[in-house]
């Protein structure tokens, strides 16, 4: 990664390693993930309770809690795969109400208290969730269950750049990742370049306010 310190992915002969380091502020622990395909996946096995999770990919189904989470997603053209979200009214994304309103997307109910059993019945191949403290039961319950739960910690990010690089975690479930880095670097350059207007501008504070849509 050239500017998140959340994430690491490493690249091995038949599957790659998802790491995320910085879940939520002054973490104790990583999370370790498998991202393998289909077809090495049926005959490559690994040792019990050595990850947090094996993601086959690319995934088909997902559920992110976020709507930080969404703008990966529809930069991918992959917002159909979104299969339940936990406060489907705070999504403003049009294309993403359309696959509310014609039910192709759950309610999941609250962040803090997830709906489980209309999540265990969508059956996502992975949950994107957060945490403050990972103290969420209904993210336990998930990973219990055998569906991998995946912490995005983009908002523990210190700078713009570093929370949009997390869109690289995102190419990668979908085995897109080149179209994730072409796209971050699009950011990347749009975003130094705007700072560097914003600075000839007022070059007193050499400031720069980047705003979320």
């Amino acid at each position: 990664m050239k500017h998140a310190k959340g994430f690491e992915i490493f690249t091995l002969n038949n599957y790659k390693i998802l790491e995320i380091k910085t879940p939520w502020p002054e973490a104790k622990q990583s999370y370790k993930y498998v991202l393998i395909d289909k077809k090495h996946a049926a005959k490559t096995t690994f040792l019990k309770d050595a990850y947090d999770g094996i993601i086959v990919t690319p995934i088909k189904k997902i559920v992110v809690t976020s709507t930080t989470h969404i703008p990966a997603l529809e930069l991918l053209n992959v917002e159909t795969t979104l299969v339940g979200f936990p406060g489907t009214n705070y999504i403003s994304s049009k294309s993403v109400r359309a696959l509310i309103n014609n039910g192709s997307i759950r309610d999941l109910g609250k962040n803090e208290v997830l709906n489980t059993e209309v999540l265990l019945e969508l059956n996502p191949d992975v949950v994107v969730g957060f945490g403050i403290d990972g103290g969420n039961r209904s993210l336990e319950t998930i990973k219990k269950s055998g569906i991998p739960v995946v912490f995005n910690g983009d908002w523990v990010e210190s700078s713009p750049l570093a929370k949009a690089e997390w869109i690289k975690l995102f190419g990668h479930l979908y085995n897109k990742a080149d179209k994730a880095d072409s796209i971050f670097s699009h950011i990347e350059k749009n975003y130094t370049e705007a700072k560097k207007t914003g600075s000839k501008h007022n070059p007193k504070t050499n400031s720069f306010k980047w705003c979320n849509a």
